[in-house]
């Protein structure tokens, strides 16, 4: 016999559900981004249309394939009440990682534009007291 308490509310797992449904159209949408940008990535680097499939499409299957399993089974076996939450923050953190990385790579300094604000606001208030 099924203990109909133990299962979470309707609205509740609906509301799972869409935050779920949210996170993979957020992911689809990312690869997508990979396939308009395509062509100035080919031009860029130099590489042919062959090359630029085996970037985008082995290195991705390789990873889902060899990522999947083993955090299928954490997430079975270790923590199954918040893992969307976990993983939604690594998610995060590694996408602002890569970002950073990138800016430093081209020489950008991260929020440089915003420190060269504040450095000028400063300025102008020495000038006007």
């Amino acid at each position: 016999m099924i203990d109909n308490n133990s299962y979470s509310s309707t609205p509740r797992a609906w509301f799972t559900v869409s935050i779920l449904l949210m996170a993979y159209v957020l992911s689809f949408i990312d690869l997508q981004v990979l396939n308009l940008l395509e062509a100035p990535i080919r031009v860029g680097l130099g590489i042919s249309d062959t090359q630029v499939s085996l970037l985008m499409g082995l290195p991705l299957a390789i990873f889902y394939t060899i990522a999947g399993i083993p955090l299928g089974r954490v997430t079975d076996y270790v923590f199954q009440d918040d893992m969307a939450i976990r993983y939604s923050i690594f998610w995060i953190a590694s996408v602002i990682t890569i970002g950073a990385v990138v800016l430093l790579r081209m020489g950008i300094k991260p929020y440089r534009e915003a420190r060269e604000t504040l450095a000028a606001w400063g300025e102008r208030q020495e000038q006007t007291a």
